[in-house]
């Protein structure tokens, strides 16, 4: 089985690029001669690719990690000049937005079984291995239940989100998880973005149906259209994956600010174990942290 962590990055996050690539090196995910691709990194563009490879000359001649140019690939192989000219323009603020999914599409062609899909500004845990990382989050994944926060009146900006991303699907799922109230637990954050690439296929086919064709589902993101929320509202509405608000249990904290607490929480009263956990709650119970010696990435440690 092929699995991939894809990372779209950003030249002047360099920093965060070199930390995670150093805590990658440093855990136990890292085992030396490994011949597939572990890492890729997804660049806006050649001349970036060429900046982040200059950059990190030592670790781009290792056969673990990999570079792609994302505007080429969206050019070339999707065969999009207009969603590549999109990402250049930052039209809409969806540049992120776009070169994950066509990240993902890469990943697709190239046969990747299994992506993660991250930021930059994560690390790798030591006390976890790169299998270790994918077969809690694959399980996790296969639990077919996915967590977060109902949103109230004044979150506005994550309503917009809310609203945005439940805008890419069919008109009859918009209604259905606006009927059941999935639509107001936000999920973002609750688990590492997981892709397993049959799925993401469908996603993909379901997504062009919508909107004309792939071209047109890229053409349709935003700022708003997180990724990760997109894909979880569309597993609730076509594969019927149970979205559960946790609010109940006496907190409302969106996923990534949850204090270790919390998270043992959720664990006991709903059986949802973390796969990722948020690097400034593991600083500030670092004992309670040591009960999830399983999870192996730390998110938001640039905060």
């Amino acid at each position: 089985m092929r699995r991939a962590i894809i990372i779209p990055v950003h030249s002047p996050k360099m920093n965060w690029i070199v930390s995670l690539i150093n805590s990658y090196l440093a855990s136990d995910t890292f085992a030396s001669g490994e011949d597939q691709p572990r890492i890729v990194l997804a660049c806006s563009d050649a001349n970036e690719l060429r900046l982040i490879s200059a950059n990190l000359l030592s670790v781009v001649r290792a056969k673990w990690v990999e570079l792609i140019d994302v505007d080429e690939y969206c050019r070339l192989a999707i065969g999009s000049e207009r969603a590549a000219q999109a990402m250049r323009q930052n039209a809409n603020g969806a540049i992120v937005n776009l070169k994950k999914f066509v990240s993902l599409h890469w990943a697709a062609r190239n046969h990747i079984d299994e992506t993660i899909l991250i930021d930059v500004d994560v690390m790798f845990s030591h006390t976890a291995s790169f299998s270790d990382i994918f077969d809690h989050t694959a399980s996790a994944y296969r639990s077919n239940i996915v967590i977060g926060t109902t949103l109230g009146p004044e979150e506005s900006i994550y309503r917009k989100i809310s609203y945005a991303s439940l805008g890419l699907l069919a008109v009859e799922d918009q209604g259905k998880l606006k009927n059941d109230g999935t639509s107001e637990v936000y999920t973002w954050f609750s688990s590492p973005p997981f892709y397993p690439v049959s799925d993401v296929t469908a996603f993909f086919d379901y997504m062009a149906e919508v909107h004309g064709d792939f071209e047109g589902f890229l053409l349709s993101l935003t700022w708003h259209t997180f990724d990760n929320f997109v894909f979880n509202l569309y597993r609730s509405a076509v594969n019927g994956v149970e979205i559960k608000s946790y609010n109940h249990l006496g907190f409302a904290n969106f996923a990534e600010v949850l204090s270790m607490t919390m998270i043992d929480t959720i664990e006991a009263k709903l059986g949802v174990k973390p796969t990722w956990l948020p690097f400034r709650s593991v600083v500030n119970d670092p004992l309670l942290a040591l009960k999830h010696s399983h999870v192996g990435l730390l998110f938001h440690v640039d905060r």
